[in-house]
């Protein structure tokens, strides 16, 4: 029979600490507990540190486990406050060479920064949780807001993120770097925005090989990615890091990127370098406006560099698909290519949550999508579990099909037939500046690589996305430095 303690003040909690072995919870009361250090406190069964009311959180300002195990938090808000002088990169919240360790139904809250005298004020300053030499790290049902970095995991195996809010971001929502047994599902990640003139890179997901090693067994599934009321992102992204390529040591294996819908307004929609065992399938990579850039760089599509082995790509809508030149290794077929005008002939835009941006395109029967059967499912009703999470969360979702007016810019749906013509989307002569130095010899998709051709709304194109204007820097990301990824 498990034990439950009822802890009321920190010296409680610390107490409580000092006595438990394994199979305890440990129920706090509301309130905040300051700083909490787990340091070896390696458990022989799970602990559990929770709210006691769910309705009125416990918090912490600060949490560190270093060689810890069979740890999980319920409930409980990880609430961070800036302070003059953190770092943008500063993180109060790790856990380092630990496992069996979960957060769920909690919320990492983080802080605007202010008082700097520099764009960063008013926008989200440090990393909600970082994750370093640790296995079996689980993330469930957890919100995070307002940081510079969402969460970063390094150097780690088994690392999964299910059915959390990730929003309000200043750069990166997820970041992986030389981590295996990768997990990030049921995941709702929008309305990201940078700090003018910061030099913010956005990706919502990003997977690294900076530390000189690829990542294995790599799942990106049923996500919803929106651009909301936020800034042009990239959504999955898997740079070069400036890192040779036909280095076996840095290559990617075994990457499912299944059903996940993508509503943005950037040109990288998913992007994959320097992988073997790469299966995209079933996603719905769509263009929203975006809301500051011009010249045809706003429409996302599917890249995969030429150089990867062992690739298939099926059943998505998008824009284009790159990559793919004749090799014998990779299977491309029954995707559907749409242009950003012909919305209006493929799909209804069929439900908005008014407050935050929403945006949900539904497959019209009958349509070349349909008939494909492409896309993700997560797209093509206004029922089931998303839908029902959106709901349940406080958002509108309106079933007639309506265009409604939520104040901002709509996504260009287009009037007119489809065009019958050879021309693709401009995907323009220049990327978006991602603020910062690279290294990379990858820039974007090369000009020579020619768009999927198989099953298409509208005829191939052999226009590609071109290389950085000289104004601004290349778009591949520039590789995590030591100060940025583990302060």
């Amino acid at each position: 029979m498990s034990t439950t303690i009822m802890v009321t003040s920190v010296a409680e909690l610390n107490q409580a600490l000092s006595q438990v072995t394994g199979g305890e919870t440990i129920l706090l009361a509301a309130g905040n507990y300051g700083k909490l250090s787990l340091n070896g406190k390696q458990f022989s069964s799970n602990v559990t540190i929770k709210s006691a009311d769910p309705n009125a959180s416990a918090s912490f300002s600060e949490v560190h486990l270093n060689g810890a195990s069979n740890v999980t938090f319920d409930t409980i808000k990880f609430d961070y406050t800036y302070s003059s002088g953190d770092y943008h990169f500063q993180n109060k919240f790790s856990v380092t060479n630990s496992s069996n360790i979960t957060f769920q139904n909690s919320n990492f809250d983080g802080d605007f920064a202010s008082g700097t005298g520099t764009s960063a004020d008013g926008t989200g300053y440090g990393t909600g949780l970082m994750i370093s030499g640790s296995n079996n790290i689980d993330v469930i049902n957890t919100e995070f807001s307002k940081w510079w970095k969402g969460a970063i995991a390094l150097n780690s195996d088994g690392v999964s993120f299910t059915g959390n809010d990730v929003h309000s971001i200043r750069s990166d929502g997820l970041v992986f770097d030389n981590v295996d047994n990768i997990l990030v599902e049921n995941n709702y990640i929008h309305d990201f925005g940078g700090a003018a003139g910061a030099g913010d890179h956005r990706d919502m997901i990003q997977v690294q090989r900076a530390n000189g090693s690829g990542s294995d067994n790599i799942t990106i599934r049923n996500n919803v990615f929106d651009m909301g009321n936020g800034d042009y992102t990239q959504t999955i992204w898997f740079g070069g890091d400036g890192k040779d390529l036909s280095d076996p040591n840095v290559i990617h294996h075994n990457v499912l990127i299944e059903g996940n819908v993508i509503y943005n307004g950037h040109l990288h929609g998913i992007s994959v370098y320097g992988a073997d065992g790469i299966t995209i399938t079933k996603n719905s990579v769509l263009h929203v406006d975006e809301k500051t850039q011009t010249g045809g760089i706003e429409i996302p599509l599917i890249f995969v560099s030429n150089g990867s082995s062992n690739v298939a790509i099926t059943q998505n809508i998008t824009s284009q698909i790159l990559g793919h030149s004749g090799q014998p290794d990779w299977n491309v077929g029954n995707n559907v290519l749409i242009k950003p005008t012909e919305y209006d002939q493929h799909f209804t835009y069929q439900a908005t949550a008014q407050t935050d941006g929403y945006n949900q395109y539904v497959v019209i029967p009958g349509s070349p999508a349909d008939l494909a059967n492409a896309g993700s499912d997560l797209a093509n009703s206004i029922t089931g579990p998303y839908i029902d999470w959106l709901k349940n969360n406080g958002y509108t979702v309106i079933s007639a099909p309506s265009q409604p007016n939520t104040g901002t810019s709509q996504p260009n749906i287009g009037v007119n037939p489809p065009d019958t013509g050879t021309s693709q989307p401009d995907t323009g002569t220049s990327q978006p500046d991602t603020g910062e130095t690279q290294t990379g010899t990858e820039t974007s998709p090369p000009a020579t690589e020619q768009p999927q051709t198989e099953v298409e709304a509208t005829p191939p194109a052999t226009e590609q996305p071109q290389t950085e204007a000289e104004a601004t820097p290349p778009a591949t990301e520039q590789p995590q430095t030591e100060a940025e990824a583990t302060p």
